[in-house]
């Protein structure tokens, strides 16, 4: 990924469970101070979103999926930050994010 950027990579990166959190989070905000264009790539905010989340940071975890929202509106997306805030106990957010993903869907 330093090398050559792939998204599926990055977005599988969020996914997996190897090791530290934490320390998954820090290399993949090294990926996105590299490349200012990055700011906007909504799979990297999504993996970004995942990994803070996973690392219970859940404020960073919760703005890096909104950012990513933003800019490309995905169930999974919706799903991810709902998870988030029902990690933190903040359940009626997720009620009412779970509920976005839903129209998201109609939407479709």
């Amino acid at each position: 990924i330093k090398k050559q950027w792939n998204d599926r990579l990055v977005y599988q990166y969020g996914r997996i469970s190897l090791g530290p959190a934490f320390e998954r989070l820090k290399i993949a905000e090294k990926w996105r101070t590299a490349d200012p264009a990055r700011d906007n790539n909504p799979v990297l905010l999504l993996t970004l979103g995942r990994l803070a989340c996973k690392s219970q940071l859940w404020a960073m975890g919760q703005s890096y999926l909104k950012q990513s929202l933003k800019i490309q509106a995905e169930v999974e997306t919706f799903h991810a930050l709902a998870q988030c805030y029902e990690a933190e106990g903040k359940e009626n957010q997720a009620a009412l994010t779970y509920k976005e993903a839903i129209l998201q869907l109609e939407n479709k």
